[in-house]
């Protein structure tokens, strides 16, 4: 990172265009100070500044004193600064170029003549700190003082050294005072633990779970280091570890003995850390015990090397207590689907070839095609989510994995030519549709159950579309649907309405059976699962059969047949009786194909119709008569006001079902045997069917897929509804 960048990050417009000048002006003349810059730094404290010259820092507050010393510069050509007092370690680079930057850009509000200087008053003689700092040829001594009367929040500084510019003294505001005036921690490296993961070779965790020894594995991941039996580790389970140890940083420094007194006798967890780079030092860092300055912190103390002790997030302590059998990889692959490039799946000649483009994917074998962006990467998906369970002392040939029947290759993208590489064998499946999948990486073998297993086969399906059928809905003649309880067929009649032809003695809802004609006429699968039926979908024995009628360009009709079977992730398995292949049908077409195409407005009321409504709950009767265009009380019980009464006729007037859930009796738990309504509606004479008096019945409340429901039925009518709660208990709280 450039040290320029990061810290003009914080300052102002300005005060970047004035570094910018000073940098321009400096260019040539780096042992000495030039007029220009002179006058362009006449406002600030330090009359040159150049930031790469800087090779040491003292800060003297009574008898503390802390040393900084520049001791070499690293490959990115930052300074690496070294903490030589009161302890020697090295420094942190972020916060020693912060801390520049403030003597960089500190201004001097007001410069104080020769003749008015008063050391004594001014704080000069005893000053709150002596800070140096050896910029090349030239030593800055700045020492600060008291406060003063003008500018509210400022303090006196006495600048002086050898070579200095504009020596004298000056008054800076307070604020920069505190920063000139920092404390050793703040030049502290906030990192307990000594080393990256990436420079490891060996980790080893002991504490409470146990110890969990893992070391590089020579495709780059971790594996377990003689415990486990050698298995791979979970990437995922162990960044979680690894992200603890990076959040094991310093909220404050304490001292190594306390740190030790604090851990003596509580649960720690000690961490040893081997780089990988020969010679370097093990890192070794317990944390566990209670911070003595914060009792929601624990203790971390670095033994090795270099010993420090700090106080670091107390939720650390959980991430570092994982169990090694959670860290156990019981996965087939490594790689994430963001970081594929390729995947092949190969059975002998069969092969499956995907390459990653853009977004999505493309086949190029066994032929060369375009994929549905979804539909490949769900695939991808499905094989890099496969997990099983891990078989002990595996038998290769007996498991059908010597040799295999399948090979699974995974490319990683990279830049160079060593692409990460991840391969797998798989077995044939047994009798209960699994297989046995052996990693290369380690050898272990995973039966894999038979839903995750099929995601493994070498099958073509991905270049099917996911469209089933795609005609205009007007085209689609008769629906008929059997199975999970309901058996009904509906027919478009000449008239642009719908006959329910089953079950019979019902009118049909015509939005129900138009949504019912639309979604059969664009039948999709959300993905498709294989090229055949294996036995293992439930298509043998169907949860559902969907029959559609459509009329053809020559205006011939073909019937569509959809068989349903079993429920799997997002909807369920189904096929067409035209095409072996298996796909998931969304389990929002299934619920709409399931519904009973009954009108749902029977439970409504009209008031333009009515002459006259009784209610009745478990502690309450209302008798409403019509009186021209409005609705009073005619019973002798307590009054009700007519916003109440208005209440319950637009109640009534909006109180349509959500649909009917069977025909048929009422079931006992529905409630009618006592209901918690019971409407009587009497009809306007002479208007034949609509004459008729109504009686309604709301029986107990329920969830229907997922809605607060009341049960509904209307006299004369064999069917089962149900109403939301939210239309019912209006018309119940204003009784």
């Amino acid at each position: 990172m450039s040290t320029a960048r990061r810290r003009r990050s914080y300052v102002d417009i300005g005060l970047v265009v004035l570094a910018v000048v000073l940098v321009l002006t400096t260019i040539g003349t780096a042992d000495r100070v030039t007029t220009d810059e002179l006058d362009q730094r006449e406002a600030l404290v330090l009359g040159a500044f150049r930031d790469d010259d800087f090779t040491r820092v003292v800060i003297e507050r009574g008898r503390e004193k802390i040393e900084l010393v520049r001791t070499a510069v690293d490959e990115d050509g930052d300074a690496i600064w070294t903490i030589k007092q009161p302890f020697e370690e090295e420094a942190e680079y972020d916060s020693v170029d912060d801390y520049l930057t403030t003597f960089e850009f500190a201004e001097a509000k007001r410069r104080i003549k020769p003749d008015e200087v008063d050391r004594a008053r001014m704080g000069l003689e005893r000053p709150a700190a002596r800070i140096q700092l050896t910029m090349g040829k030239i030593t800055y001594r700045i020492a600060i003082g008291g406060s003063a009367v003008e500018p509210k929040d400022s303090v006196y500084a006495e600048l002086t050294g050898t070579g200095v510019p504009n020596p004298g003294v000056v008054i800076i505001a307070k604020s920069v005072a505190d920063e000139m005036n920092a404390k050793v921690d703040m030049f502290r490296a906030k990192e307990v633990m000594p080393y990256l993961s990436t420079a490891l070779a060996r980790i080893v965790i002991a504490g409470a779970s146990g110890e969990r020894k893992l070391r590089r594995a020579s495709w780059g991941g971790w594996r377990f280091d003689g415990i486990q039996n050698d298995y791979r580790v979970n990437r995922e389970a162990l960044d979680f570890v690894l992200t603890q140890f990076a959040r094991i940083e310093a909220d404050s420094f304490i001292d190594v003995a306390v740190a030790k007194k604090a851990q003596a006798k509580a649960p720690t967890v000690r961490v040893t850390m081997v780089p990988k780079k020969k010679g370097s030092p093990v890192g070794v860092v317990v944390v566990g015990g209670t911070c003595p300055t914060d009792a929601k912190s624990a203790v971390a103390l670095r033994e090795k090397p270099d010993p420090v002790a700090a106080c670091v997030p107390g939720n650390v302590m959980a991430g570092l207590e994982t169990k090694a059998e959670h860290l156990v990889d019981r996965g087939l692959f490594t790689l994430r689907d963001d970081e594929i490039e390729s995947i092949v799946v190969s059975a002998g000649k069969k092969v499956l070839s995907l390459d990653r483009s853009g977004e999505g994917w493309v086949l190029t074998k066994p032929q060369k095609a375009e994929l549905d962006a979804e539909s490949g990467n769900q695939r991808v998906k499905a094989v890099l989510q496969a997990k099983g369970e891990l078989i002990p002392s595996p038998d290769f040939a007996a498991l059908g994995l010597k040799p295999p029947a399948v090979k699974i290759e995974l490319r990683g993208a990279t830049m160079t030519k060593d692409a990460k590489v991840e391969e797998v064998h798989v077995s044939q499946p047994d009798g209960d549709g699994a297989v046995y999948v052996r990693r290369l990486h380690d050898d272990a073998v995973i039966k894999v159950p038979q839903n995750a297993a099929r995601a493994l086969a070498p099958d073509a399906s991905l270049v099917r579309s996911r469209k089933l059928l795609d005609y205009r809905a007007s085209r689609v003649l008769e629906v008929a649907v059997e199975g999970a309880g309901i058996k009904q067929r509906v027919k478009r009649d000449g008239e642009g309405g719908f006959t329910l032809v089953a079950p019979k003695g019902f009118v049909a809802d015509g939005s129900l059976a138009a949504d019912l004609m639309s979604r059969v006429s664009t039948l999709a699968a959300d993905h498709w699962v294989r090229d055949d039926d294996d036995g293992s979908f439930g298509l043998a024995k169907p949860t559902l059969r969907v029959s559609a009628e459509i009329e053809q360009d020559d205006e011939k009709t073909k019937t569509h047949e959809l068989i349903i079977g079993g429920r799997t992730s997002g909807g369920y398995f189904g096929s067409l009786t035209t095409d072996p292949g298996v796909f998931v049908l969304p389990k929002a077409a299934y619920d709409a194909m399931t519904l009973l195409l009954i009108d749902r407005t029977v439970t409504m009321m009209d008031p333009a119709e009515v002459t006259s409504i009784r209610l009745k709950s478990a502690d309450r009767g209302v008798q409403l008569q019509k009186e021209g265009s409005r609705f009073t009380q005619a019973d002798s019980g307590p009054a009700l006001p007519d916003d109440r009464i208005a209440s319950i006729i637009e109640g009534l007037s909006t109180l349509r079902a959500d649909v009917a859930v069977h025909t048929g009796a009422a079931k006992p738990a529905e409630g009618f045997a006592s209901p918690v309504l019971r409407i009587n509606i009497e009809r306007e004479p002479a208007r034949g069917e609509r004459s008729e008096p109504v009686e309604l019945l709301i029986g107990s409340g329920d969830s229907w897929r997922g809605t607060a429901v009341y049960y509904a039925r209307r006299k004369g009518m064999n069917a089962t509804f149900v109403v939301a709660r939210s239309k019912v208990q209006p018309i119940l709280d204003a009784l």
